[in-house]
């Protein structure tokens, strides 16, 4: 359970910079590759056909794709109940046009914090295989920006002579 936790606090805690929708579905993967489950990534073309253009609207401005990531763990034997466990996964949310003033954009790269309880959660299933409960765990992914070539607060950033410098 602790090395989950741990999953969950180093995906939330990581800089807005490396913290990409790309980075979730990577983690996503990489977890469903070590416990076996099931799993499902609808890119762009897949969430246009499933008319989920508000999830699509979030993400427009941004040069990272969007995504929904699903994956399943079976246990096995008798299944006797389903769950499911969604969390937000919006990597950045600047406001868009409607963008938050640079104290109010401190942090938001936590507004992915569902998404990693989430992939903890997924991990810490992954480890402990709890029997007779299918767990479907649900990550709509996003980054909120009105450029993606913009920075973003809180982006860590190296220069020149290799020092790195957070942007505030």
């Amino acid at each position: 359970i602790a090395e989950a936790v741990c999953v969950a606090r180093d995906v939330a805690n990581e800089h807005p910079g490396w913290c990409t929708p790309t980075f979730l579905k990577q983690t996503a993967e990489r977890i469903a590759r070590a416990y076996g489950f099931e799993s499902a990534f609808f890119g762009e073309d897949e969430l246009h056909q499933k008319g989920m253009n508000l999830l699509l609207a979030v993400g427009r401005g941004s040069r990272e794709d969007s995504w929904l990531i699903h994956l399943v763990y079976r246990p096995e034997g008798e299944v006797k109940r389903r769950i499911a466990l969604v969390g937000k996964g919006v990597t950045y949310a600047s406001g868009g046009y409607s963008m938050k003033p640079s104290e109010g954009q401190l942090n938001m790269h936590l507004d992915m914090g569902g998404a990693a309880a989430v992939l903890g959660a997924a991990e810490a299933v992954g480890r402990t295989k709890p029997g007779g409960v299918d767990v479907h765990f649900i990550v709509p992914t996003v980054e909120n920006l009105v450029s993606g070539d913009a920075y973003k607060v809180n982006e860590i950033v190296k220069g020149y002579a290799g020092i790195s410098v957070e942007v505030l």
